[in-house]
């Protein structure tokens, strides 16, 4: 957000809009994609990102994978594997740990000072650059921070005989670190030991920057719960999600699922006080709890996959058949603000969701189609990824999906502060984030990452172009939205204002040059979440033939609620004309040799030019003079037909009114011919007769700039005699190549002076 100095003069001018928002929406822009793996099956790929916008991705592997620092290769079945790289898509480091037994990755985060926590479980050993932690005996779970550089800060292994898994992974704005999944036996986190009550229990651990307990808990009974995701809000404060069976109390009322697997969603302070819980599900169905995120508002958003009925605190979301992705949204007491359900008969499962700043962001994988409101998706055979953009209000945004016959499967999502998105997970066949084909060999599985610049805050001015048949002073801005520009927006946008810089006159200074003289307000167009809007603007001056190229600079400012939060665009300039000709003069007559007319009406009328001709043929009149008034002397010159024109200031001409004398004889000249010129047709296509009078011998020139007052042809330059003559254009430069249709000037030189002509090619 910039701010700028405001001079202000209001003025009102139309504003146009497309009605079809949400078909024209800028969307997140391919960044770039990478895929790794070699013959074998890589699967299971994890991201975050920091607040540079790089990238953090860690799964597990087997056998050789090479992601950009040299092949890594595992020890004997699935190692773990951590890489960065930078907003570019530039390899930063890789590294790999694990022994001959499998290693696995479940989840990783930032902190905020780029710091990256990665979890999971493991059998047999693992040395992540602090000593070997070795299971003891069933898969154990692991903790290890890591710096931005990759250095090694701590690690920790928790567990027993039984089976323990870190399954989520979160960071506070502190930097303390949060931990769920779930375990059976006994497991100490650094305080008392937790006993799993008979399946296996949830857990819930934080600890300090520094690796350093600070409380832990578990949370079930006999049967099954799962903690399979947690997340921080902005004031520390913990929620956690996940799967359950029982019965289970985390602080307040006990949750029962009777049968099935049901979602459980609870908060906690920061010092693990329970602050509410919820269970939601029915009988017949399993239901999951994938993903919980808190935005910075402390409002929640819950997703996962559902069968049969599933109320979050609304109307019912029944599935269409199998199992569906769902989307809830909740305040920061728990209350439900919406909740929405997306799929088919077949099933649709969500992984990952994250947000900034209203926009929240989904992936998973789908077979059949879902729709999330864009218009449906359709898998190209079995299983599709798919990444939606939905607004806080709960619209949609924009939706996409990935892949081909085979298997691609969207796993983890994560946004930066930018709202820049990273997307990972696995695929067989070959799948296109916008890059072109990432291609596995062998019908194996690959790991892929891709990376989605974000839609703009600011405002970006496409063109600034002159409204076509008007009598100047006037552009039309053609303008991409705010990415702000959304009703899911913290501060969404209201309108979009259009300032002119105050440039001295003429001006032809560039675009980033400084607003020395301030900005002048010139018109504004409400938001309504369009992609793109079209606004007219007033320029301080045309741009023509006698006074040359003027250059108007505008900027949009993408205003909100609050005065003094906005967002601005670059500057950009363009130039207006006068694309109106007068119209043909009035009440022509000749009365001994003295011609007489009315002044056709337009506004900035210019000057009259008077032709002479032995034919009623326009095409072959010769200018004799230009005159002011509205009476011309012919002083006695012997033409049979005479001719009127009008011209503005643009140098638009207009058409001829004729008069025919009774006394005009075939062959006449001028005695006193004035320096002149014209063309004739105007507007052309293809060619035009450029007609000029010489008041004398001498050497002349006769050349064609563009609007810009860039040279494009010269058609003449030789000595000729005093009087009229012609040269045609045939609408080509010195090259012979064929010129583009738009507004051109003719410019004649001689002794006697200059004079420049408008022409208008239209193609």
């Amino acid at each position: 957000m910039r701010s700028s100095l405001w001079v202000v003069f209001l003025s009102f001018l139309a504003a146009l809009f497309p009605s079809q928002s949400h078909a024209l929406t800028p969307v997140p822009s391919h960044s770039w994609s990478r895929s790794f793996g070699d013959d074998n099956v890589q699967r299971a790929a994890f991201v975050a990102m920091d607040a540079g916008g790089n990238v953090y991705m860690a799964g597990a592997f087997y056998s050789t994978v090479n992601l950009g620092g040299g092949n890594l290769i595992s020890a004997g079945t699935e190692d773990i594997f951590l890489a960065k790289f930078d907003a570019s898509g530039v390899h930063q480091w890789s590294q790999r740990f694990g022994d001959a037994l499998p290693q696995s990755v479940t989840s990783l985060a930032t902190d905020t000072a780029g710091n990256v926590i990665v979890a999971g479980g493991f059998y047999g050993s693992v040395d992540f650059g602090g000593g070997s932690l070795v299971s003891a005996g069933e898969t154990d779970g692991y903790l290890v921070k890591f710096s931005p550089a990759g250095t090694h800060q701590w690690s920790k292994r928790f567990g027993d005989a039984n089976l323990q898994e870190c399954r989520a992974v979160a960071t506070d704005p502190a930097g303390n670190v949060l931990v769920t999944g779930f375990f059976g036996g006994t497991v100490n986190f650094g305080g008392a030991n937790l006993v799993s009550a008979g399946g296996f229990d949830v857990y819930l651990a934080k600890f300090n920057p520094g690796g350093l307990h600070q409380w832990s808990q578990r949370f079930g009974d006999a049967d099954n719960q799962l903690g399979l995701s947690v997340a921080t809000d902005p004031s520390g404060n913990v929620v956690i999600t996940g799967d359950m069976q029982g019965t289970v109390n985390f602080g307040g009322a006990n949750l029962v699922s009777p049968t099935s697997y049901d979602i459980f969603l609870a908060k906690f302070a920061s010092n693990g006080a329970h602050q509410w819980s919820q269970r939601f599900g029915d009988a017949f169905w399993n239901d999951e709890g994938t993903s919980v995120v808190a935005d910075g508002a402390s409002f929640i958003y819950l997703t996962g996959s559902f069968g049969g009925t599933v109320n979050f605190g609304g109307a019912n979301l029944v599935s269409a058949g199998g199992f569906d992705v769902y989307l809830a949204k909740f305040n920061p007491g728990g209350l439900h603000q919406w909740s929405e359900r997306y799929g088919d008969a077949s099933t649709q499962v969500s992984a990952s969701v994250a947000t900034v700043d209203g926009i929240v962001c989904l992936t998973g994988n789908f077979e059949g189609s879902i729709d999330f409101g864009g218009g449906g998706l359709v898998s190209a055979g079995l299983n599709d990824a798919f990444l939606t953009t939905i607004s806080w209000s709960g619209d949609h945004i924009w939706s996409h999906r990935y892949g081909d016959a085979a298997s691609q499967l969207g796993l983890s999502i994560a946004m930066d502060a930018s709202q820049n998105i990273a997307l990972s997970g696995y695929f067989a066949g070959s799948v296109n984030f916008g890059g072109g084909d990432l291609t596995t060999s062998n019908q194996t599985t690959e790991i892929f990452v891709a990376r989605f610049a974000a839609v703009p805050r600011e405002p970006e001015i496409a063109s600034v172009v002159d409204v076509d048949n008007d009598q100047g002073r006037k552009v039309r801005i053609r303008f991409a939205r705010s990415g702000m520009d959304n009703s899911g927006s913290p501060a969404p946008i209201t309108r979009y204002e259009v300032y002119r810089r105050n440039d001295p006159l003429p001006a032809a200074m560039h675009p980033d040059a400084p607003a020395s003289n301030g900005w002048v307000y010139a018109g504004h167009a409400p938001a309504h979440g369009a992609g793109f809007y079209l606004l007219d603007a007033l320029t301080d001056a045309d741009s023509t033939a006698d006074g040359g190229q003027h250059y108007s600079v505008f900027r949009i400012c993408a205003a909100t609620a609050d005065p003094l939060v906005y967002y601005e665009s670059p500057p950009d300039s363009g130039y207006s004309l006068d694309n109106l000709a007068p119209g043909v003069p009035g009440s022509l007559l000749y009365d001994e040799g003295v011609l007489s007319w009315v002044a056709p009406d337009d506004p900035d009328l210019d000057h009259f030019t008077v032709y002479g001709s032995d034919t009623e043929s326009f095409a072959s009149a010769v200018l004799i003079d230009y005159a002011r008034e509205t009476a011309f002397d012919t002083g006695g010159s012997p033409y049979a037909f005479y001719f009127i024109t009008a011209t503005d200031r643009a140098g638009n001409e207009g058409p001829a009114a004729r008069v025919k004398t009774c006394c005009g004889t075939p062959g006449g000249t001028v005695a006193n011919p004035a320096l002149s010129l014209s063309a004739f047709p105007n507007p052309f296509n293809p060619s035009t007769v450029i007609r000029y009078t010489l008041p004398s011998r001498g050497h002349v020139t006769l050349s064609v700039f563009d609007a810009r007052g860039a040279r494009v042809a010269t058609l003449l330059s030789t000595e000729r005699d005093i009087g009229a003559h012609t040269t045609a254009w045939d609408g080509r430069d010195d090259n012979g190549r064929a010129v583009c249709s738009g507004v051109y000037f003719a410019r004649l030189s001689h002794a006697a002076g200059t004079r420049t002509y408008k022409l208008l090619l239209l193609k």
